[in-house]
This record gives C-alpha cells, sequence and structure tokens, in this order.
C-alpha cells in the first residue's frame, strides 16, 4: 500500500498502531477501530494519546474498510507524521506488525505497538510503559493488569523471579491455569525496534492456522537471549478493550467517569456525572455547571459559569454565563450571557453576540445574530445577518431557499419582525423598520418604516350557524 508519509530513521521513540481487524463481534459494517467512545473513534483515541506522550512518528496499520480509517484519521487532523500500511492478509498482530517491518527496521530507539481497540491507554500509562523497560533494562515490555474475571485475555506467565516467560492465549489454559492466573496481556507493548526486527520474522503459525501471533516475541527474545519485563497498570480498567458493544459501552463509561472527574477537579460542576458525557477533546471553564443528559462533543469550548441543562453540543464555542437548556448546538458560537433554549437547534454557522436570546423551537442556520437580538419562540433564521436589538415575534422565518440557491436576509439594528412574518430572501430590512404581523415581504424596507402586506378579511355574517361541527 502505498505509504502516504515520509520516513525518517530516528532514535526517538515511535509507535505502531494495530488498526486493520474487522471486528465481528461488533455486529456491524464499521471497522471496529471507528466505533466512538465519547464522540471519538477508538484509533483516534490512541493517536491522541500518542501525541499527548510526544510520539509523533506513527504507523497505522489498516486492512478492513482501509479508506474509511484513513479518511477518519486524517479527518480528526492526524494528517502530518502517520504513515499507513495494509495488513494484506488478516492473520493475527503478528502479521499486522511485520506489515510495517520497514517502519521500524531501521530505527536505533524503542518502538510502541498498541491496539487501536484500546482507547483508555492514556499517555501516563505509556511513560510508565517506557520508564519500566529502561529502568529494568529492558529490551521489551508489556503492559499487563490484574483482572479478577480475566475471561478471553492472554496471561502473563512468569519464573519464581518475576521474569515474564511467555504469554498464553486464554483458549490453551487449563482449566486451573484459567482460575489462578488473573494477570493479563493488554495488547501493549514497547520494544527495541532492532531487536524486535531480529525476531519479526521468526512468528510464526504455531498455534492456530492462519494466525501470527505478536505474543510469541516474548518466547523468541527469551530464547534469543534478551530481557523481557513486564509494566503492570495501577488502575486495570485503564487497558480494558472494545472487542463488542458490551465491551465498548464499558469503555463509554470508563472514559466518561475519567473525564469527568478530571473536570470536576478544575472546577466544573456535575450534579449527577454518571449521566454526563465530554469529549475527551472539549474544555470547559470553571463554575460551569453541566446537568444530566448534557453531552459535549468534539473540539468544544466553553468558558466559565454557563449553566448547560441537557442537550447536544458538538464543535462549537461558548463564551461565559450562559443559560443552555435542552438544546442542539452544532458547529456553532454563542458569545456571553445568553439564553438558549430549551429545544433549540443551532445549526453550523449560527454566530451569536452577547446578550442574545433563542427561545423554544427556534431554529438558527449560517447566520449572524447581534447583541441584544432576541428570538423567542417557533422562528426560523436562516443564512441571515441580523444587526442589534431585533426582535423576532413567534412563527417569523427567513424564507432563504428559492429551489436552486440560498439567498441572504439583512436585518439591521432594531428592527421589529411581527408574528407570523415571511421575509423573502433576497431582501433587507432597515434599521428600525416594523413588519406587521402576518405578512410577507418580498421588497426591501427602508429604516424606521412600517411594512405590511394582507389581504383584505371577507365576512359573511350568519353563514356558519346552525352547520355541524
Amino acid at each position: 500500500m502505498e505509504v502516504l508519509a515520509g520516513l525518517e530513521n530516528t532514535n526517538k521513540p515511535c509507535a505502531v498502531v494495530l488498526a486493520a481487524g474487522a471486528g465481528t463481534r461488533m455486529k456491524s459494517k464499521l471497522p471496529k477501530v471507528l466505533h466512538e467512545v465519547c464522540s471519538v473513534p477508538m484509533v483516534c483515541h490512541v493517536l491522541m494519546s500518542l501525541a499527548e506522550a510526544g510520539i509523533a512518528d506513527i504507523a497505522v496499520i489498516v486492512g478492513y474498510g482501509k479508506e474509511q480509517v484513513i479518511s477518519t484519521i486524517n479527518q480528526f487532523g492526524f494528517d502530518e507524521g502517520i504513515v499507513f500500511y495494509e495488513q494484506p492478509q488478516l492473520n493475527g498482530t503478528g502479521g499486522a506488525v511485520a506489515s510495517a517491518r520497514e517502519f521500524f527496521a531501521n530505527r536505533q530507539g524503542d518502538v510502541f505497538v498498541l491496539c487501536a481497540d484500546a482507547p483508555l491507554v492514556d499517555s501516563g500509562i505509556l511513560a510508565g510503559l517506557a520508564g519500566e523497560k529502561s529502568l529494568s533494562g529492558a529490551d521489551m515490555c508489556v503492559l499487563s493488569a490484574d483482572f479478577e474475571e480475566p475471561g478471553s485475555y492472554g496471561r502473563i506467565i512468569r519464573d519464581e523471579n518475576g521474569s515474564v516467560l511467555s504469554i498464553m492465549e486464554a483458549a490453551h489454559l487449563s482449566a486451573d491455569e484459567s482460575s489462578s492466573l488473573k494477570e493479563v496481556n493488554s495488547g501493549a507493548y514497547i520494544f527495541d525496534a532492532q531487536k524486535l526486527d531480529s525476531i519479526i520474522g521468526l512468528l510464526g503459525e504455531n498455534k492456530k492456522p492462519g494466525e501470527i501471533y505478536l505474543t510469541d516475541a516474548v518466547e523468541l527474545f527469551n530464547k534469543s537471549g534478551y530481557r523481557v519485563c513486564a509494566h503492570k497498570a495501577k488502575d486495570a480498567n485503564s487497558v480494558v478493550a472494545a472487542n463488542d458493544r458490551i465491551e465498548l459501552a464499558r469503555c463509554e463509561g470508563l472514559m466518561a467517569a475519567r473525564t469527568n472527574a478530571k473536570l470536576m477537579a478544575e472546577g466544573v460542576g456535575m450534579p449527577s456525572p454518571s449521566q454526563v458525557m465530554v469529549s475527551r477533546q472539549a474544555l470547559v471553564g470553571m463554575d460551569t455547571i453541566l446537568y444530566p443528559n448534557t453531552r459535549i462533543e468534539g473540539k468544544t469550548t466553553i468558558g466559565q459559569n454557563n449553566v448547560i441543562m441537557g442537550g447536544r453540543i458538538s464543535n462549537s464555542t461558548i463564551g461565559d454565563n450562559n443559560y443552555i437548556e435542552a438544546s442542539v448546538i452544532e458547529d456553532s458560537a454563542i458569545s456571553s450571557d445568553c439564553q438558549i433554549g430549551p429545544y433549540a437547534h443551532l445549526r453550523p454557522g449560527a454566530d451569536l453576540a452577547d446578550h442574545v436570546k433563542i427561545g423554544n423551537f427556534v431554529e438558527v442556520k449560517n447566520s449572524k445574530i447581534g447583541m441584544g437580538t432576541k428570538a423567542s419562540h417557533l422562528t426560523y433564521i436562516g443564512d441571515s445577518i441580523v444587526g442589534q436589538n431585533v426582535n423576532f415575534g413567534c412563527g417569523s422565518i427567513t424564507a432563504n431557499y428559492d429551489g436552486l440557491k440560498k439567498n441572504t436576509t439583512v436585518i439591521d439594528d432594531e428592527a421589529f419582525i411581527g408574528c407570523n412574518v415571511n421575509l423573502i430572501a433576497p431582501v433587507k430590512i432597515g434599521k428600525g423598520a416594523l413588519i406587521g404581523a402576518g405578512s410577507t415581504i418580498t421588497k426591501d424596507v427602508p429604516d424606521w418604516a412600517l411594512a405590511l402586506e394582507r389581504s383584505q378579511t371577507y365576512v359573511k355574517e350568519g353563514y356558519n350557524k346552525g352547520r355541524k361541527a
């Protein structure tokens, strides 16, 4: 497969991320590594942790859904320092690493090998793994953890001195071994790159036809006179992987709890943190309170002293002192001292100045809203430039689409838009203009003018008398 970035031989640590598997247990057409944990694909969590650990030189092994995996990684901004290798045959972790052999073969430093379905392995754990290898003088270090119920995880086999002898897959354990061995292999490793290169071609299909196990590297290192150690994670939950929907949900809960605990330690309020999800990419300011059923996605930035009473905010910027209730906000910007909702929808491109009110069942799309403007209920504002202190009455809309293109409505400061008004774009409403309720406006309105457009009312007395309902 074409390598999408240049290679540099360096002594700095690098990483190989295994992201080729189909994940059949997910029962999904979506590649397993693209399933999201707290609004971020699992593979991107791993790449974020590597970036936070200062590892900028990364090879991602792709296979199933390779175009989709590459596209997603690039869309998340990981388009520099990453090369992609295709695993031509999905023949296990050993085969995956072998497919990127040229990436690490000439390096003199260390190489991390990480699984893209383990989103909770963070930069602190990676630092601990590297530190253990360095302090012990080992050539390979395995990230391990103690599980009370290890299940299908491979087990770490040590000698009487605590040295790591091998990793035994769960399927090959006896009943006694299965119940007594609690230390599991996480699937994360750090190797001396040259020594990994020296044994990678020796991994064979010696346990299961069609499968090449990277775990066999432990025995090969030992036979070659290399030293192998294990770094045991203090929190076993940090090495949990997601192979099916149940494990994915567990990862979501663990990631949310970790993120929320960090935010609360920084002064963010959460009366019921188990009912709040905040993206790892998001920033939330001190004294902001996130109430139950709040979901903060993507690269959202929220300032201080906001009250957010549920809803979803995605890739948006929120200032200070806002009150937001049960609303959807996507790719938008809200300044400070605004009131949003309940049940408002800010679609991409909504840009609100200070002291704006967007009330219940109001939708704003691709529009700039000036300071102090109010749309209290049942209003649509699309492709518009709205000045300061404008008032929108109930049921008013900007009719922006003519069937071929989107047109712009301009409303100057202090205009008053009456109830049930249709502004047919392109149109401009002047400063201080008053648009009478029920009007459909197709022509520009001058400053301080009154604009009305109503048909004559016809009344026929007695017409409905005696009619049945």
